[in-house]
């Protein structure tokens, strides 16, 4: 019998603040530019993530990316989406192709969707990344029912995926300006159906028991970003956590670095009891 090698696969997720690197910075950003750059890429080198996908990055910091860290053998990006990878993919896509009506008028999802399969001797998972923008004044309805709309073009994407396979190991990573108990997130969650089928959040629970992005109370930017996986992933799911960023980055992004530690091998699938023994607020139904 062929043995395996068991190891850990760390995937981190990342949306870059644009403004900190338009194409038009101004002069006064300049310093900031090259503060946030250094701390970022320190917090990079401390995280050591395998795979690396970033949102809202422009190309000229792409291209320092791949610079800095040549251990990255895979990179490539899609618009303003990117991955950087030890592995490479054994396939990828960039959907943005997605369309939706609202009041008779049908609109394009607007920045996307990264779609990355990896394929080892023994274990395949998926993973799906997103950043769903907030403000856009060309949309003739309100900022959540875009968001809303958009969101369920990702769901209808994981949930393919899963009437193809429910056994499919899919990491669904991105941001969204809204809260776990938003109508907008409910809709990534998928609570309406089996547990088979749904997302689970991975994110540590803060002082308030609460699925934010950071621990300490006093983040404004605790909500922006998220992380999720299919049920029958989560048994390989190791731990997920945030990475402490340097005082100067920390104040100049409204988005958190989110590093999720996964196995090689697939596991047992967590019993309905232990499932919400740990995932208690991301099944409860409300």
């Amino acid at each position: 019998m062929l043995l395996i090698k068991q190891f850990i696969i760390p995937v981190l997720f990342l949306n870059i603040f644009s403004a900190l690197f338009a194409d038009n910075i101004s002069i006064a950003y300049s310093k900031v530019n090259v503060e946030y750059e250094k701390g970022l890429i320190e917090n990079l080198q401390f995280a050591k993530p395998d795979i690396l996908i970033l949102s809202n990055i422009k190309q000229k910091y792409f291209e320092t990316l791949q610079q800095e860290f040549p251990q990255f053998t895979y990179s490539k990006i899609f618009k303003t989406t990117a991955i950087l990878s030890k592995y490479k993919p054994l396939n990828i896509d960039f959907i943005d192709d997605k369309k939706y009506k609202v009041k008779k008028i049908e609109q394009n999802v607007r920045n996307g969707f990264l779609n990355i399969e990896f394929k080892f001797a023994n274990y395949a998972f998926r993973v799906i990344s997103f950043d769903i923008p907030d403000s856009d004044k060309k949309y003739p309805i309100s900022i959540s029912d875009i968001k809303r709309y958009e969101v369920r073009q990702l769901r209808y994407l994981v949930t393919d995926y899963l009437n193809q396979n429910i056994d499919s190991n899919i990491l669904v990573v991105g941001s969204i300006d809204a809260s776990y108990s938003h109508s907008t997130v409910k809709e990534i969650y998928y609570r309406r159906y089996k547990h088979t089928k749904e997302l689970f959040d991975l994110r540590p629970y803060d002082k308030m028991s609460n699925a934010w992005t950071k621990y300490a109370g006093n983040d404004i930017f605790l909500r922006h970003d998220y992380i999720f996986a299919t049920y029958a992933m989560l048994s390989e799911v190791i731990d997920s956590q945030i990475i402490d960023e340097s005082k100067i980055s920390q104040n100049k992004n409204s988005h958190r670095l989110l590093l999720t530690n996964i196995s090689n091998n697939n596991k047992k699938l967590y019993s309905k009891e232990e499932l919400y023994k740990q995932y208690p607020k991301s099944i409860k139904k409300n």
